[in-house]
């Protein structure tokens, strides 16, 4: 869910200084460590890989993960509209109906003014939509989301945005 907003700010540092290096270094290393954690998985057995993670927390098959927590799924479970906790859902159609709205407005806030407190703020808004419609939403998770909402104010107004004087020193070497 980080990862639209690290790559806006990688947008707002290339605009400053339209280094094409730096965003190729960047993409890099925002690409390295899933590929290193992930690939090897995907190469050893697909078909496991793909029954583990995506089918059995979503719950496409009969032995899923059961629906639980405090968020719609629970939700719907309680008011019958799930029969069992093992059913299948479609929770991911929720998921993006409240993420992209999230995404939009906070990504637009952010770009208008690209604070740290911004980006933490719309990381953990867009988090927060997505976790929420989930399958399950854990205690865990929203602990996470408002320790995350509760860095926002002290992080507040310090900028991502390149300094002025360092693209000045930049041009003059």
């Amino acid at each position: 869910m980080a990862v639209p907003f690290l790559l806006l700010v990688l947008l707002i540092r290339w605009r400053a200084q339209h280094s094409r290096r730096e965003v190729v270094t960047s993409l890099v290393a925002l690409a390295v460590t899933p590929i290193a954690t992930i690939v090897p998985f995907v190469v050893a057995n697909p078909h496991a890989f793909w029954t583990d993670v995506v089918l059995y927390t979503s719950g496409g098959i009969p032995d899923a993960y059961p629906i639980a927590g405090y968020g719609f799924g629970n939700l719907l479970y309680a008011l019958h509209v799930i029969a069992r906790r093992t059913d299948a859902f479609p929770f991911l159609i929720f998921q993006l109906a409240a993420a992209l709205p999230v995404l939009w407005l906070t990504a637009r806030a952010f770009l208008r003014r690209p604070t740290i407190g911004r980006w933490m703020a719309g990381y953990a808004g867009v988090l927060l939509a997505f976790t929420f419609f989930a399958r399950f939403f854990n205690d865990n998770y929203a602990a996470v989301v408002i320790t995350l909402f509760l860095c926002v104010l002290p992080l507040g107004g310090l900028s991502l945005a390149p300094a002025p004087a360092v693209e000045a020193e930049r041009l003059s070497a």
